[in-house]
C-alpha cells in the first residue's frame, strides 16, 4: 500500500498534544505536499484570519492568502523547497476580509516516510503585525537620525523632522514655526510638503508666510503656552478666533491639523505643525510617536557636536597611522627615547612593526644617528627656536645601511609652559640627496666648460683690447686723414658687434649642446633596459599562452576536478585571470611603444648626431620640441591648459643643420608660453580667456617652406618690434630673459639658412613668428 492511500485518524480529544495545538495562538496545519489537501487547522485559524475554520478546508488557497507578488514569489520558493525535505521559513502580508493587513511568520516541516519521500507538511503561521509595526517605526528612527546627522544647522534640523514625520503618518504638510529673539511672536522657520513646491498645498503655506502668531493666539500660540500637543479633526470649519488661517484652509483643503511643542528643560523651543486634507479622529499613539520623533531631532542634533569631536579624533588618528611620513614623539632626554610612532616612521628604520621599532630604540642619539652629535644639536636649536624645519641627517636602518632622513619637530609643553616631550615627522630624503649629487657633478661639470669658455673670451677681449689701443694711436698720427678715420671708427663697431654677437652665440650655443647632451643621455640611458623589457614581453606573452593552451587541455581530458582545486580556481576568478591575461601584455607592450616614441623625440630634439647639413623632417623637429615643452602647456594653478593646434602642410625634407633649427624651434614655443602667462597676469583678455598657441606649415614655392607660430598673448607695440632682434633687448623682468634668444633665432634663420625670420604682432591680441627657410641651401663654389 503506498502512503498517499494511508489512513490517518483524528487527534484524540484525550492527546495532551493536541490541547497543546488547540489552545496556542500560534495556527498549526497539517497539509499534503502540494498543499491541494489540508488535514487538519487549529481553531486559532479563525482568530488570526479573521474567517471560518472550515472555509480552509473547502479552499486551501486560504492557508497562504497573500498580497504581495514578491512575497508570492517568496512563498513558491518555500514550496520547492519543502518537497525537497528542507524546513522554511517565511514571513508576508495578508489582507482580512474586512480590509486591514496583518503580517505572518510561517514555518514548515516536511515530514518523510520510511522511502523519505516527503508525504505530509506540517507548518505554525504567526501574527507578527505587532513586530512589524515597531520595526517600521525603529526604521524612522533610524532614518531619522542618519538625515539629522548630515544637516547642518538647527533650521535644516527641522525640517528632516517635518519630513520624517510626514512620510510615516501620510500626512500632507508640516510647518515649524520659532520665537523671536524677544519671545513676544512665532515665525515660520522651515516647512515639508509630500506634493512639491508647485502644489496647491505650497501655496497655503506661501500665504501663510504673512502670519506670525502671540502667546496663546491661532494653533502655534496656544501650544506655545501650553507645552502640550493640540489635536485639530477641522481646521477649516473653525471661527477665525480659535484658528487665524481657517478661510485660507478651507481654500486649500486642509483637514486635521496637529500641533507639536518642541521642549528642552521647559522651555519651548518651537513647535511643529501637521496637516492632512482628511478629517481624521485624534491617535495618541501617532501623537507620542511624533512628539517623541521632534525630541529625538533636538537630541540627536547636540549630540552632533559630541560626534563631530569623535570623527576629528578618528580622523586624525587614521592620518597619523596612514601617513606617508614617519610621525614621532619622544622623551627630551640627550639620549633620547621614542614614545610613540606610526607603522610609516618603522618601516623608514628597517622595522616590521611599531612594537618592534619602539622596543629595540633605547637610545636615539646611538642607534639612530651615525653622528651621535646630531642629537644634541636637534635638542639645541629645539631649545632656541621652539620649531625645527628641514633638519637633515645621516641615520642607520635596521640592517647597518645607511640613509639620509629631514626631520619637523617642535616642543610640547603643558599649561604652565614645562616641556612634555618633542613631536615631528621624518622624511626619508634618500633619493634626493642622491640626484642633489648627481647635479652638483653636473653644474660642476658645465661650470668647468663655462670657466673654459670664458677664459677663451677673455683672451680674446684682451686681444680686441690692445687692437683698439692701436687704431686708436693710429687714429691720432693719422689725424690729418678724417675721412680714413671715420672709416677705421666704423670698422670697429662693427667689430664690437661682431664680438658680442658671436660672444652671445657662444654662451647660448653651449647651454643648447649640455641641454642637448643631457636629453640624448637620458634618451640612450633607458633605451637599453626598454629594448630588454620590449624584447622579452614577446616571449612572455608566448609562454603565457602556452601555459593557456597546456591548462586549457588539462581541463578537456580531465574535466572531474577535485573539489578542492575547483573553490580555489571560484576562489581566484580563475577564469578572469586566463582571460585578462593577455589583455595585460598588451597593454604592456603598447606602454613600451609609447616610452620609444617619447625617447624618440627626445634624441631628434638633441640632434647631437647632426651638427652638419643634411636632410631633416621639419615636422619631427617641431614635435620633439613640443615633447621638452609639455610640461609647461599643461595646467598649472589657476592657469588653464593651453591649446596646441597643429597645422601641418605636406613638406619636403629640408637641407639644414637640424639642431640650430630646433634652437629656434625652443625659443619661439618658449616665448609664446611667457606671452601668454603674462597676459594672464595682466587679465588682458577678460574672465573667459582661453590660451592659444598655433603652429602652421607650409609650401610657399617649389623651393621654399614656411613655418608660422603664433599665440593669443599680450602682443607687443611698435617700438617693441623695432628692437626685438637686437643682442640683449629684453622686456621681460631682471633674471626672466636675457634679450638673445630672438637675435640668435634671427642670425639661424638669416644668416646660416639663407631664410627670411619676420614678427607680426599686435598689443592686446597676440604675436604671430613667421620662418621661411629654403628647401636646398645655396653652397658658394
Amino acid at each position: 500500500m503506498s502512503d498517499d492511500n494511508l489512513e490517518y485518524p483524528p487527534l484524540a480529544t484525550t492527546n495532551p498534544w493536541q490541547q497543546l495545538v488547540e489552545n496556542i495562538n500560534e495556527v498549526f496545519w497539517l497539509a499534503s505536499p502540494d498543499h491541494s489537501q489540508i488535514f487538519y487547522v487549529s481553531p486559532a485559524y479563525e482568530q488570526v484570519f479573521h474567517r471560518p475554520l472550515a472555509s480552509v478546508y473547502h479552499n486551501p488557497q486560504l492557508l497562504f492568502p497573500t498580497i504581495d507578488p514578491e512575497a508570492q514569489q517568496q512563498i513558491n520558493t518555500t514550496f520547492e523547497q519543502r518537497q525537497q525535505g528542507q524546513i522554511t521559513s517565511s514571513v508576508y502580508p495578508i489582507r482580512l476580509p474586512n480590509g486591514s493587513v496583518r503580517w505572518l511568520r510561517t514555518k514548515t516541516f516536511p515530514l518523510l516516510n520510511q522511502q523519505q519521500v516527503v508525504y505530509r507538511t506540517a507548518g505554525i503561521s504567526q501574527d507578527i503585525t505587532e513586530f512589524k509595526q515597531l520595526e517600521v517605526e525603529n526604521n524612522l528612527v533610524q532614518n531619522t537620525i542618519a538625515a539629522v546627522l548630515e544637516s547642518t544647522d538647527f533650521r535644516s534640523t527641522l525640517k528632516v523632522v517635518l519630513e520624517k514625520g510626514c512620510e510615516f503618518t501620510g500626512w500632507d504638510l508640516a510647518e515649524a514655526w520659532l520665537p523671536n529673539a524677544d519671545g513676544t511672536a512665532m515665525f515660520n522657520a522651515a516647512y515639508y510638503t509630500r506634493d512639491g513646491d508647485e502644489t496647491p498645498l505650497a501655496q497655503f503655506h506661501h500665504q501663510s508666510q504673512n502670519f506670525s502668531f502671540s502667546p496663546g493666539v491661532g494653533l502655534p500660540g496656544r501650544v506655545w503656552v501650553s507645552q502640550r500637543p493640540e489635536w485639530d479633526s477641522n481646521v477649516s470649519s473653525l471661527p477665525d478666533n480659535i484658528y487665524l488661517r481657517s478661510r485660507i484652509a478651507r481654500d486649500f483643503g486642509i483637514k486635521t491639523a496637529l500641533g507639536i511643542p518642541l521642549l528642552a528643560d521647559n522651555l519651548v523651543l518651537g513647535v511643529l505643525v501637521f496637516y492632512v486634507r482628511e478629517e481624521r479622529e485624534e491617535d495618541e499613539k501617532l501623537v507620542e510617536l511624533i512628539c517623541a520623533l521632534a525630541q529625538l531631532g533636538y537630541v540627536v542634533r547636540n549630540k552632533q557636536m559630541e560626534l563631530t569631536l569623535q570623527e576629528a579624533e578618528q580622523k586624525y588618528r587614521q592620518i597619523f597611522e596612514n601617513a606617508v611620513d614617519g610621525i614621532f614623539q619622544t622623551t627630551t632626554d640627550p639620549e633620547g627615547r621614542y614614545i610613540t610612532a606610526n607603522a610609516m616612521l618603522a618601516h623608514i628604520y628597517g622595522y616590521t612593526s611599531v612594537e618592534e621599532f619602539i622596543g629595540a630604540i633605547t637610545s636615539i642619539k646611538q642607534q639612530i644617528y651615525v653622528d651621535p652629535e646630531r642629537r644634541g644639536e636637534f635638542i639645541r636649536l629645539l631649545q632656541q627656536q621652539d620649531v625645527l624645519w628641514n633638519f637633515e641627517s645621516r641615520v642607520y636602518r635596521l640592517d647597518g645601511s645607511i640613509i639620509w632622513i629631514c626631520e619637523n619637530a617642535h616642543r610640547v609643553c603643558d599649561g604652565d609652559g614645562n616641556l612634555l616631550y618633542y613631536e615631528g615627522s621624518v622624511e626619508d630624503i634618500t633619493e634626493r640627496k642622491h640626484n642633489e649629487e648627481k647635479v652638483r657633478l653636473l653644474n660642476a661639470q658645465l661650470e668647468a666648460r663655462v670657466e673654459e669658455r670664458t677664459a677663451a673670451l677673455q683672451s680674446l677681449n684682451e686681444s680686441l683690447v690692445r687692437e683698439i689701443a692701436e687704431r686708436q694711436n693710429t687714429e691720432i698720427a693719422l689725424r690729418k686723414s678724417e675721412a680714413k678715420l671715420r672709416s677705421q671708427a666704423l670698422e670697429l663697431q662693427q667689430t664690437l658687434k661682431q664680438l658680442q654677437q658671436t660672444q652671445s652665440k657662444l654662451v647660448h650655443t653651449e647651454k643648447m649642446s649640455s641641454l642637448g647632451q643631457l636629453v640624448a643621455g637620458i634618451a640612450h640611458e633607458l633605451n637599453n633596459p626598454m629594448s630588454f623589457i620590449s624584447g622579452n614581453l614577446y616571449f612572455v606573452a608566448e609562454y603565457v599562452q602556452k601555459i593557456i593552451n597546456l591548462i586549457h587541455l588539462y581541463q578537456r581530458e580531465y574535466p572531474q576536478t577535485n573539489p578542492s582545486i575547483q573553490l580555489e580556481m571560484e576562489e581566484m576568478d580563475f577564469d578572469y585571470i586566463i582571460a585578462d591575461l593577455p589583455k595585460i601584455i598588451s597593454s604592456m607592450k603598447l606602454g613600451t611603444k609609447r616610452i620609444r616614441g617619447i625617447m624618440e623625440s627626445l634624441r631628434n630634439f638633441s640632434r647631437i648626431d647632426e651638427s652638419d647639413l643634411k636632410l631633416v623632417d621639419v615636422h619631427s623637429g617641431l614635435d620633439g620640441t613640443l615633447m621638452i615643452l609639455q610640461h609647461r602647456l599643461k595646467r598649472q594653478g589657476d592657469r588653464p591648459t593651453i591649446e596646441m593646434s597643429k597645422n601641418y602642410g605636406k613638406l619636403p625634407l629640408v637641407e639644414c643643420y637640424a639642431g640650430q633649427l630646433n634652437q629656434v624651434f625652443m625659443n619661439l614655443l618658449a616665448n609664446a608660453i611667457d606671452a601668454i602667462e603674462e597676459s594672464l597676469k595682466a587679465n588682458c583678455q577678460g574672465q573667459n580667456y582661453l590660451p592659444k598657441i598655433s603652429i602652421t606649415t607650409e609650401v610657399v614655392n617649389p623651393n621654399r617652406v614656411a613655418i608660422r607660430i603664433a599665440d593669443n598673448g599680450v602682443g607687443m607695440t611698435q617700438q617693441v618690434q623695432k628692437r626685438l632682434f637686437e643682442p640683449f633687448f629684453t622686456t621681460k623682468a631682471a633674471g626672466k630673459g636675457t634679450g638673445l634668444g630672438l637675435s640668435i633665432s634671427h642670425q639661424i634663420v638669416v644668416d646660416q639658412h639663407q631664410g627670411v625670420f619676420q614678427c607680426q604682432s599686435e598689443e592686446g591680441v597676440g604675436t604671430e613668428f613667421i620662418v621661411e627657410i629654403p628647401v636646398q641651401l645655396t653652397h658658394e663654389s
